[in-house]
């Protein structure tokens, strides 16, 4: 079920993501400022981030698997709105932790 979406009542533009079938996961609603990411929403964890796209899919991209350097410009990207999705295709690939769903 993940990407399934419950608004929460003074935070419109997060929603809750399952994960591992068993809790939920706040995420943020990505900005998509140039109109043509094939990503929706995204969460910021210390060491890591998690990014739900479009198709359903959701992975999380960790220090370990994808590195830090990567993970921390992810992070800047999901929280601007713009690039991330290019960054991703562009220089992690499939070097992601987990395939959340």
């Amino acid at each position: 079920m993940a990407g399934s979406s419950r608004g929460i009542v003074g935070q419109p533009d997060r929603k809750f993501t399952w994960y591992n079938f068993s809790i939920y996961i706040p995420m943020d609603r990505y900005k998509n400022l140039q109109g043509n990411s094939g990503i929706t929403s995204y969460s910021i964890e210390r060491d890591s981030i998690i990014v739900a796209f479009k198709g359903g899919h959701t992975y999380k991209y960790n220090h370990a698997i994808t590195g830090k350097e990567h993970v921390q410009n992810m992070k800047t990207l999901a929280r601007e709105g713009r690039g991330l999705s290019t960054y991703i295709s562009r220089y992690v690939k499939d070097l992601y932790a987990e395939q959340v769903s």
